[in-house]
């Protein structure tokens, strides 16, 4: 893939202070498609790292939990916009959009206890419709173990190697 943005690649930072314990497992977890998926890692408990396709080019993003559970450090590596594409999304990526407090599952009691087990669950929202778009349609088609492999023989085969030491 080449990248729509001319800039050199480079890195950024940032801290972003949440109003809740972050759960980066819980709440990015369902952005792996498993164990052998290309384009996310789990360097170390409490760090997600994360290759992605931006408007601005590939990019990636590595998320690790501070000293404080809410506490996210943010890093990026990429052209200039996709980095700084990548970094202003960390909060709706992490859930900052959710409103727990809306949310009342008053017919299904699964639901609801659910909620009750998982209160540092948050739904998260990636900006990037055509990579929650392409392994859902893939997964839809056959089961997960054959989704898996399909996924990642696709990276492998029409992916571009993500930037920064990843």
């Amino acid at each position: 893939m080449t990248s729509s943005d001319p800039s050199p690649p480079r890195e950024g930072t940032r801290v972003w202070q949440a109003d809740w314990p972050v759960d980066l497992p819980r709440t990015l977890g369902s952005l792996r498609r498993g164990a052998g998926d290309l384009t996310t890692l789990l360097p170390a408990a409490g760090q997600f790292v994360l290759a992605a396709n931006t408007p601005a080019g590939p990019g990636t993003l590595h998320l690790g939990v501070g000293s404080s559970p809410r506490q996210v450090h943010a890093r990026a590596w990429g052209g200039a916009a996709a980095v700084d594409w990548l970094l202003d999304g960390v909060p709706e990526l992490l859930g900052a959009r959710d409103r727990p407090q809306d949310f009342r599952p008053v017919h299904e009691p699964l639901v609801r206890a659910h909620a009750h087990w998982s209160p540092r669950l948050r739904v998260m929202r990636t900006r990037r419709v055509w990579d929650a778009l392409l392994p859902a349609v893939i997964e839809q088609k056959v089961t997960g173990q054959e989704a898996f492999a399909g996924y990642r023989a696709l990276v492998a085969a029409a992916g571009s190697p993500a930037p920064g030491p990843a």
